[in-house]
């Protein structure tokens, strides 16, 4: 049998005793503070926690832009975007129907390949009408337009 005396256990980690500084001497937390001051100190923490959400919330919208908040932001949003592309084949007017129509007729601007190859016939709100105006056998086309958006119903 050994003896602890001659073979003492080491002492595990973090366990040993250590004396630490006494801190400056604070006023007891006990002091009479009413439920007025309580209720008022309650109030104005949950004023700025408020002003603080709503800052951070606009924020976030106004860093990210569109991306996340698209939807809600584009309803009141009064242009729209279209675009898309067409063959041209012969001689006779194509007529190229909007997805959505708009409340008039919108800002069209063609594309083709050679440039000045197709003429636009007519525009109006919901289409518009193109014809080649070359000797080629086919014109790709592609199309933007953009305009006011049609009230909703």
């Amino acid at each position: 049998m050994s003896d602890f005396s001659e073979n003492p256990p080491k002492p595990i980690r973090g366990t040993e005793e250590t004396t630490f500084p006494v801190p400056a001497q604070l006023p007891p937390l006990d002091r009479g503070i009413s439920r007025k001051e309580r209720l008022i100190t309650l109030l104005a923490a949950a004023i700025v926690a408020g002003f603080v959400s709503v800052a951070v919330i606009f924020g976030v919208r106004a860093f990210q832009g569109n991306v996340m908040f698209g939807p809600e932001i584009l309803e009141h949003n009064l242009l729209l975007k279209q675009q898309g592309s067409v063959t041209v084949g012969d001689d006779n007017p194509v007529e190229i129907y909007y997805p959505i129509s708009y409340n008039s007729p919108p800002n069209l601007t063609i594309l083709a390949t050679p440039k000045g190859s197709v003429l636009i016939v007519e525009q109006k709100a919901d289409h518009f009408k193109i014809k080649k105006n070359t000797g080629l056998i086919t014109v790709d086309v592609q199309w933007q337009a953009q305009g006011a958006r049609p009230a909703p119903k």
